[in-house]
């Protein structure tokens, strides 16, 4: 549901957007990443490490990498930025 979800940031060309949301793991509000396609209204969850929090995606310019945090869920340091391709494979 939309309360539970943040840092929205939308692509490049404007056709997908990423946020960190916890739809998925409502119990613990571990938030992880997921992809909007407005093209086909899909929905993808591109983060499955319940351990951590993942939150403030980053387009780069070209639209062909991400930036994100990522935290550890029970100590909360050290923070890591990490870089994964556009489709998170």
């Amino acid at each position: 549901s939309p309360e539970d979800d943040g840092a929205i940031t939308l692509s490049p060309d404007g056709q997908t957007m990423l946020f960190a949301t916890s739809r998925w793991t409502p119990a613990t509000e571990r938030y992880q990443l997921a992809r909007f396609t407005f093209a086909d209204s899909t929905l993808a969850r591109l983060t499955h490490d319940e351990r951590s929090h993942f939150t403030l995606p980053h387009w780069s310019p070209d639209g062909s990498r991400v930036a994100y945090v990522a935290v550890p869920f029970e100590t909360l340091e050290p923070r890591s930025i990490c870089i994964a391709g556009a489709d998170f494979e």
